[in-house]
């Protein structure tokens, strides 16, 4: 498939692992959200988590208010620091962390539009879809979302990609990478850069483990010995302390890395923390379904996706579509087919993809928004 990424050579990607104090702020979030829906599906949900060295704080609304319970959040918070295993021996406890907490309830004025089932926000959204892998995403995010996958194996359980434990990897860390484009085509990896927290351990057999074992059986063919260039742990070689003390950690600051990288526009807020009915989360997974759909029936090689809604608007305020000259099918001929399959209506969009499930907000956070097949948004379906 040739689709020239407007303006870019080098289509790149950077995913966290789950201990990044990002990515375990957004895991937090999400787990909240799903524990209130779980108790009660139609509650309504915007939580923020910021991971300090010292102090934990979590903020936002929630309706109905009685669902707010300190001790069960406190839980929440402990159980998903336990999950990433953090080293206890000083580096990060949870457990004599403060937390802050700051909830109230959502906002009549609000809560009135999203309780008929109207947007809550005003807020435009991308969806993209490239035929360019299995999962019609860019091959960039595919490739990262794998590396940073196995190292999180491979510090929590390395046995289930068979490997043995590599001595002194830390859980916390990232992965970035490059894809290399020639007239429109993925060539080949052009850098990979590895932060993988390293605790102890021989540093050149960490550095070859990594490379043989995590990065290389992944790249497989995208590998150029002689063009992709392999970093890990880049800053002196050191990367011995992680986590929050260092790092804080901010939920919504790792959406990009979430969703496409830089292969689409991202707009809006956060899609992290916030329960089915808010424009940023419905928007954003029912203009991927849009998007996948299309690349999926062969009406376009690559499209990029624009819904939005305005405030207590029950339909689109915006819906658009860019194949990037990877289509014969007009724009106009592609919303038809849009409006002729897809519910659009927010409340439509929830009961549609069935959103309303804590698993779904649980797997997000760990596993990113697109590319699992069991999400909803990621099926195909005949278009009529």
């Amino acid at each position: 498939m040739v689709y020239q990424y407007p303006g870019h050579s080098v289509v790149t990607a950077q995913i966290g692992r789950q201990a990044h104090p990002d990515v375990l702020a957004n895991i937090i979030a999400q787990d909240i959200v799903a524990h209130h829906i779980e108790i009660k599906p139609d509650s309504s949900n915007d939580v923020n988590v910021t991971l300090g060295g010292r102090v934990i704080l979590l903020t936002g609304q929630i309706r109905p208010e009685w669902l707010i319970n300190y001790e069960q959040l406190r839980s929440i918070v402990n159980k998903a620091m336990g999950e990433v295993r953090y080293p206890n021996e000083g580096i990060y406890n949870p457990l004599d962390k403060t937390i802050i907490f700051d909830f109230d309830g959502q906002s009549q004025d609000i809560a009135g539009s999203v309780y008929h089932g109207k947007g809550g926000d005003t807020i435009v959204k991308h969806g993209l879809a490239v035929k360019e892998t299995d999962e019609l995403l860019p091959l960039a995010h595919v490739l990262a979302t794998r590396i940073a996958k196995r190292l999180d194996a491979l510090y929590l359980n390395p046995d289930l990609i068979g490997l043995s434990k590599l001595r002194g990897l830390g859980p916390d860390g990232k992965v970035n990478l490059g894809i290399a484009y020639e007239n429109g085509r993925p060539k080949y990896a052009k850098y990979v850069i590895i932060a993988a927290q390293q605790r102890g351990g021989n540093p050149t057999r960490f550095w070859n483990y990594i490379k043989n074992k995590i990065i290389l059986p992944v790249l497989d063919g995208w590998y150029n010995p002689c063009k992709t260039e392999i970093t890990i742990n880049g800053s002196n070689g050191v990367f011995y302390h992680g986590g929050p003390v260092v790092d804080r950690g901010v939920k919504g600051k790792k959406d990009a890395d979430s969703t496409y990288g830089d292969s689409a526009r991202q707009t809006g807020g956060s899609s992290y923390g916030k329960d089915p009915t808010k424009v940023d989360f419905h928007a954003l997974v029912s203009a991927r379904h849009i998007a996948k759909n299309i690349v999926a029936n062969g009406l376009a090689g690559v499209v990029e996706v624009r819904l939005g809604y305005k405030i207590g608007g029950d339909v689109p305020l915006v819906l658009s579509f860019d194949t990037f000259g990877t289509s014969e099918v007009s724009s106009v001929k592609l919303e038809e087919l849009v409006r002729r399959n897809f519910p659009l209506a927010p409340r439509e969009v929830i009961e549609e993809l069935n959103l309303r499930q804590p698993w779904i907000l649980q797997t997000t956070a760990r596993e990113h928004f697109f590319g699992n097949p069991n999400f909803p948004w990621e099926r195909v379906k005949k278009l009529q």
